[in-house]
Order: C-alpha cells, then structure tokens, then sequence
C-alpha cells in the first residue's frame, strides 16, 4: 500500500475512532483516559500482563487487553478465544487469533512503555510515518506478510497494533490500519 493510501486512511483516524465512540447507547463524552476500558460490551475477564513499566511512561498505565473488545473486533474476523497477555521483547501484549481458512489471523496491541516512534525498525519493506491528530504513526509492513502501525504516545512511548491475516503484507496493514483507527482515540495525549 502506497503511503498516499496510509495518509488517507489514518487521517480517518479521529471520524472513524470519535464516531465509533459516539454511537453507543451509554450517556457521557467521549474521552481519552489514562485507563481505558472496552467499548461496545462486557467481557467475563479481562486479562492483566506484567513486564518491565516505567512509571513515569504515559502508556504505563494502559492495559493493552482492554483497548479492543471482541465486538470491536467482529468487524474484521470472529475472534472466538479470550485475549492472551504477555511480555514479549520488554512488551505487554495482548493478541487475539482466529483461523481464516488454512491460516491464523492476528491482531495484537503492544505497550512500548519506554520507545517512541523514533526506535522503529524496518520490517525489511521501509517504514511511512504520518501525524495524526497531533500524534506521531509510522507503518511497518513486514516481509513476512505481517504489518505493524505504530502510534505515538509522547516522544518515548507508542502502542504498537500489529496484524497478520496470513502472508498478505496488504491485507494485514489494511486490518491494523482499521485497529489502529478504534485504538488511537482510545490513547492519552502524551
């Protein structure tokens, strides 16, 4: 996907993540916190993670399980499994799977308590970087089919949405560009 294409679609961030919010039953104003919860439903857990948190961090205080619930997620695929947590790479993660077709379809978000948009790696396709609503994104494809939007949370923080539909690098930017547009409103202003 050409960066013309990432350029439209996550300045359709704010519509798509400000409408989304809007729409629900539940009185109130839309918000960022610094403790998002799920939008859209209740589930029976949501699952914590643990790993290395600076305290001063403006995602420390984020779960990354609770900045999508599976009806948010119903959109793209049925994702019929909890969410799992962990720590991956000095990460909190929390992923979701579901088969499509012969393959595992992935959405994962990761708490990058103490990297910004400036230590992004190159996936091995290059990376297109972006401002949105005053945030720092950069897209990450990877040659192994996956896709990684990156989003600013400060200058030494982001939440990383990361999705792999298979080894479609196009189809996965396009997922974790449709997660990254219900994640990002959800985000405090770093």
């Amino acid at each position: 996907m050409k960066l013309q294409r990432f350029v439209s679609a996550l300045s359709m961030l704010a519509v798509a993540g400000f409408a989304a919010a809007c729409t629900s039953d539940e009185g109130g104003t839309a918000l960022a916190t610094r403790a998002p919860t799920a939008t859209g439903g209740s589930s029976a857990t949501t699952p914590t993670t643990s790993g290395s948190v600076s305290p001063g961090s403006p995602t420390a205080d984020l779960d990354p399980c609770a900045l999508l619930s599976k009806e948010e997620l119903a959109e793209f695929a049925t994702f019929n499994d909890d969410p799992q947590a962990a720590t991956q790479g000095g990460a909190r993660v929390c992923s979701w799977r579901t088969m499509k077709g012969s393959s595992v379809m992935s959405v994962a978000l990761g708490m990058q308590d103490n990297q910004g948009i400036s230590d992004v790696q190159d996936g091995g396709l290059g990376v297109d970087t972006v401002e949105v609503n005053g945030r720092q994104l950069a897209r990450i494809p990877m040659k192994s089919g996956g896709c990684i939007v990156a989003i600013g949370v400060g200058d030494s923080s982001r939440v990383d949405v990361r999705a792999n539909s298979g080894f479609d690098t196009q189809q996965s930017c396009e997922l974790a560009d449709k997660a990254a547009a219900i994640v990002e409103p959800k985000l405090p202003e770093g």
